[in-house]
């Protein structure tokens, strides 16, 4: 399992249900900078590229519920 912490589990949340940087900040009462700093970390830690294998990969892992879409 991938080690991912709360407020990183909430952002990712927040990120299938397509919300940009920017309402994400909104949303959990942190700054934009803070949010992208966080969406960074997770790249990293699922080993991906961009925000669509974020998304796949942590459907896979169990994550986020892909049922959702």
């Amino acid at each position: 399992m991938i080690d991912v912490s709360r407020r990183e589990k909430e952002v990712l949340d927040l990120i299938a249900e397509e919300l940009t940087p920017r309402q994400i900040a909104e949303k959990l009462c942190i700054s934009e900078k803070t949010v992208e700093g966080h969406r960074e970390k997770l790249l990293a830690k699922f080993q991906v590229k961009n925000m669509a294998g974020l998304i796949l990969k942590a459907i896979r892992y169990g994550y986020i519920d892909g049922i959702r879409f």
